[in-house]
């Protein structure tokens, strides 16, 4: 059975306080959950910003764990404010509509990537405006999720990605595969072979407008990360997945998982307005 009879077949919706996260599995369904308290489905982990720490990364990269990737909801509040060096998200959506004509589309195509992107420089921007609270924010990431044992590295340069066109998506693939013919897109032109090659946790922040006005709801909204559980090494398109969860861009919603191992893909959007944050903090700390 491949992953997409097995979401027609057992599909299941669970709801938290933050959005939708709908939820697949071969063997059984998940079962509710709250992201209020840290709590896990067996793959995903919900955690709070002020519980996060360290011992998630070393579940997430332990083989024997069947972590995926961890979530922590409103890790920036922008309805009001706190929690997130007082970023208001309407200046968000300025400064993106603002630079709008910056973004570019990859080489990659539209039947592969059909998102446009914007390479921000983390030391020439760390001053500018909200975009230098965005990068704030990301950088207490490697302090906090660094261990003795896994030393981690904000990058240069980190991506903003806006899915603004109906249906756009982002097929399945892994952040840090170089043979990978999904990793041959802009990367190269901004991003120095350190920044490409070493990339170790994917820490995604979604800048999507607040609730509850613009609750993003999967079913109608579309746009969802989906992550494929357990898949084969070689497995490049899910067909050997043991579970898949489709987790929502709900705003401020911080999602970290493994760059070089975890399969994922960002369904196709009906909702404008879909942007995220993508920080690849990397394993080499002394290299430049």
């Amino acid at each position: 059975m491949n992953y997409a009879n097995a979401v027609k077949r057992t599909a299941g919706v669970f709801c938290s306080a933050a959005g939708l996260i709908a939820y697949v599995s071969r063997t059984s369904q998940a079962q509710s959950q709250s992201p209020r308290n840290a709590s896990t489905t067996g793959v995903v982990k919900f955690t709070t910003k002020s519980a996060l720490n360290s011992e998630d990364i070393t579940m997430i990269l332990d083989p024997a764990n069947k972590l995926e990737c961890v979530v922590v909801d409103s890790f920036i509040d922008f309805r009001s404010g706190e929690g997130g060096n007082g970023i208001n998200y309407d200046d968000v959506l300025a400064t993106v509509l603002k630079r709008q004509s910056d973004f570019r589309s990859t080489p990659q195509g539209e039947n592969i990537r059909s998102d446009s992107v914007l390479w921000v420089d983390t030391q020439s921007e760390v001053n500018s405006g909200v975009i230098g609270q965005l990068i704030d924010a990301m950088a207490t990431l490697p302090s906090v999720l660094g261990s003795p044992g896994v030393k981690l590295a904000l990058p240069r340069h980190i991506q903003l990605a806006h899915f603004d066109n109906l249906q756009s998506k982002y097929v399945a693939h892994r952040d840090n595969k170089p043979t990978s013919r999904l990793n041959i897109d802009d990367d190269a032109v901004w991003l120095s072979q350190p920044e490409q090659r070493c990339r170790f946790l994917t820490c995604v922040l979604y800048l999507t407008p607040p609730a509850p006005a613009a609750e993003w709801d999967l079913t109608v909204d579309g746009g969802g990360l989906r992550v494929f559980c357990g898949c084969d090494e070689q497995d490049d398109s899910g067909y050997s997945a043991q579970s898949v969860v489709d987790i929502a861009p709900c705003s401020g919603r911080l999602v970290l998982f493994a760059s070089r191992s975890l399969l994922h893909e960002v369904l196709p959007t009906t909702r404008a307005r879909r942007v995220a944050l993508t920080a690849w903090l990397l394993d080499y700390p002394d290299e430049g």
